[in-house]
Order: structure tokens, then sequence, then C-alpha cells
């Protein structure tokens, strides 16, 4: 018993996470700040991508967490559409459409 719960809470709490990478993003036409994607953010900044539902958390010397929507799924027959809106701020653009026949 105790074992389902702890695997019903897992799968929950992994429902609720999306992706995130970690690193450098330096370029050198801008020392000292995190360059992703056309971003260009200072430390201690935080960014969207236009058009992509990701989020850059820019530190120190260019080291910058990369953050973005997980694995959505849902019961057949439904699938998984497109974004609802990508320009949303970011966990809300994380929003899909579903379509059930």
């Amino acid at each position: 018993m105790k074992l389902c719960i702890v695997a019903w809470l897992l799968t929950l709490f992994t429902l609720g996470l999306g992706y995130e990478m970690a690193g450098f993003f330096k370029d050198a036409a801008h020392p000292g700040k995190c360059v992703y994607d056309g971003l260009v953010l200072s430390s201690g900044e935080e960014g969207k991508v236009k058009g992509k539902c990701i989020r850059v958390l820019c530190g120190k010397e260019g080291f910058a967490r990369i953050q973005g929507c997980g694995t959505q799924s849902v019961a057949p027959p439904c699938v998984m559409g497109d974004y609802i809106n990508l320009d949303a701020p970011y966990g809300e653009c994380c929003k899909r459409h579903i379509t059930c026949p």
C-alpha cells in the first residue's frame, strides 16, 4: 500500500515538472552576459525566448538555466495539438490544444 502511494505521488510530482538544462551560454560580443537563441540577459535577469515556450534564468559570467515545458500526454483516443499561445508568459505558454474524437 505504501509503495502505491509513493508511486502515485512521484507520478503526480513528475507531471508538474518541465525540463531544465544548465550551462554556460556565452557570446564574445556580449561579455559577462547570457546569450541564448537571440536573447541577451545580464546576471540576475530572466527572459523568455520569443515564439518559444522557453525561460532563461541568467547567472554569473554567462551561466544560465534554460527551462521548458515537460512532456504532456492525454488518454486515448484524445491527442495533443499545438501550443495555444507561445507568446504567453512562461508556464502559461505550455498549455496545448487537446482534440478528442
